[in-house]
């Protein structure tokens, strides 16, 4: 029945049963038919366009031989008033429903070798990409050339999983009427647990150097509606050591410094601006090593070592970090691209050492020392000193300053006397001295 069944074969198919009793059982066949179909179907006619039958097949097929062939099929075409030619469709022909259905049976007894090969005739309409969509791929292209291989995870997790790793809690998460498993019942919050279940695939294969990224959607509840709101988000997985042992070097273990500069390189590649870091402490993070990253105020996610417990759980043997950023956020940061001339003056360089309590952030003391600078083209932090000949409770924290003026080589006394400004402003904000 890949045609369906003809709703009015059923009177024939019924009077011949009547026939085959009456002929081999001795029945008595009864005057008349009853027919207790809720929706008889009428009859059904269909309309086609001689002009579009050449058109569609392109072909100079006559006007008579095109309604000679639909009527030696049975179809009896007859003209209509508007130029159009009508069909009546038998019950048994349940495959001809639209005019290009009629078209195809001219060409079927017309013969498809007689119908000339011609290439398509078109116009192509360039489409532009979404803002998403090109950041994606800007993502992708980043991560990639850092060393990173794609990933894609399930969209469904354990209910259970997602709450051990502290993105439980608030609305119920989407449950799955029908979960393909026990540990697939609800709709991911993140893409975290997906990524460290590849984590735990490749230890397992004794793949202990991994670094994995995933770009998708996750699904957060919704109290006030039916559907729970998707966002993108991007996340990232690095485990192992920095650099493999080889004859001229050591191996070194790899630390929260890998993923925070794997994000600062995306950051930057993405061209967000006003990129900082402050301390985030997160259940599947370890203490002390945890980052929220923010840019104008605005936080686009967390990075940071992941925790003993967590990398005890997935069988992860190396030291191992992750990060997660809100893709529709960094979207919504980019900053657009500038051309900046090449510099034609000289730069000056000058090291700044201040001591500043210890639970002073390195980069709010940067913050200030590029607001109160002027002609500051840099600022690097290139050393952190805690111990012996530095009082209890404070650190040390050496900058490279580099200023450069773009119409004018600047002078010493310039150059020193913004320095001096910027010391004092470190002393009014913090209580800073320099060492």
């Amino acid at each position: 029945f890949e045609r369906g069944t003809d709703p009015h074969g059923t009177v024939a198919a019924v009077n011949r049963l009547a026939f085959l009793i009456r002929e081999w059982a001795g029945g008595k066949v009864c005057l008349g038919v009853m027919d207790c179909h809720p929706a008889p179907e009428g009859e059904r006619s269909l309309s086609f366009r001689l002009d579009r039958v050449r058109k569609f097949l392109g072909v100079d097929i006559p006007d008579g031989e095109i309604v000679g062939t639909l009527d030696r099929l049975g179809l009896a075409p007859s003209a209509m008033a508007d130029g159009r030619w009508a069909i009546t469709v038998p019950g048994f022909r349940r495959d001809l429903s639209r005019e290009e259905d009629v078209i195809e049976e001219v060409a079927r007894i017309y013969g498809y070798d007689r119908i000339p090969v011609t290439l398509p005739v078109g116009r192509t309409v360039p489409v532009k990409a979404s803002p998403l969509s090109r950041q994606q791929g800007t993502a992708r292209e980043i991560l990639e050339g850092m060393g990173f291989s794609e990933a894609i995870t399930y969209t469904f997790v354990s209910r259970e999983e997602q709450e051990e790793l502290g993105f439980g809690g608030g609305p119920e998460p989407v449950t799955l009427l029908n979960p393909i498993s026990d540990d697939m019942t609800v709709m991911r919050k993140s893409l975290l647990p997906g990524l460290f279940e590849a984590l735990r695939v490749n230890m397992n294969k004794r793949i202990s150097n991994v670094r994995l990224y995933e770009t998708g959607r996750i699904f957060l509840p919704s109290p006030g509606g039916d559907l729970p709101e998707e966002r993108h988000f991007l996340a990232g997985v690095i485990s192992g050591a920095r650099s493999e042992k080889t004859w001229y070097r050591r191996e070194e273990a790899g630390d929260f410094f890998d993923i925070k500069g794997a994000v600062q390189g995306l950051l930057e590649g993405m061209r967000i601006p006003d990129v900082i870091f402050e301390s985030e402490e997160k259940p599947f993070l370890q203490g002390g090593q945890g980052a929220r990253v923010l840019s104008g105020g605005e936080p686009l996610g967390v990075l940071g070592t992941i925790s003993p417990a967590v990398r005890e759980k997935y069988r992860v043997r190396e030291w191992a970090g992750c990060f997660e950023l809100d893709l529709e956020k960094l979207v919504g940061a980019v900053r657009p691209a500038a051309f900046h001339p090449l510099p034609q003056f000289p730069s000056v360089l000058r090291d700044l050492a201040v001591l500043v309590p210890g639970e002073i952030a390195a980069s709010r003391i940067e913050g200030v020392i590029l607001e109160a600078g002027r002609d500051l083209e840099r600022v690097r932090l290139f050393d952190i000193y805690e111990g012996k000949g530095i009082q209890e409770g404070m650190k040390s924290l050496a900058f490279s300053l580099e200023y450069r003026n773009p119409a004018r080589t600047l002078t010493d006394e310039e150059v020193d006397r913004n320095l001096e400004e910027i010391v004092a402003a470190l002393g009014r904000e913090f209580g800073a001295r320099l060492r």
